[in-house]
């Protein structure tokens, strides 16, 4: 009858919890890249008419009527971007949420 080898079952279980936290560490250690989410202004309408966004997400409106408009963030988040026909501006944010916006 063959023997338990403890030093050999050691050996496999370390080296398994080994191969594991360096697999987690990589995996935590993966860069995270911010979006970037693109709004039009259209026809007197945004599309999309509010975002959801994660720390360091930006939001780009584009004004694609003729006439001029503002991207003007509910709750005061933030300020009032105005736009006229062609123009785009926009929004870094640092903290994660879902907002929505208006044309005033």
């Amino acid at each position: 009858m063959r023997s338990f080898d403890h030093r050999s079952a050691r050996r496999a279980v370390l080296g398994a919890t080994l191969a594991a936290s360096l697999a987690a560490s990589v995996l935590a250690a993966a860069p995270v890249f911010a979006a970037d989410t693109a709004v039009t202004i259209a026809g007197f309408a945004f599309g999309p008419s509010s975002v959801t966004v994660q720390v360091g997400d930006s939001v780009t409106w584009t004004n694609e009527d003729a006439v001029a408009h503002t991207a003007t963030g509910d709750n005061q988040y933030f300020g009032r971007i105005a736009l006229f026909e062609g123009q785009s501006g926009g929004v870094t944010f640092d903290v994660a949420g879902t907002y929505p916006y208006t044309c005033e």
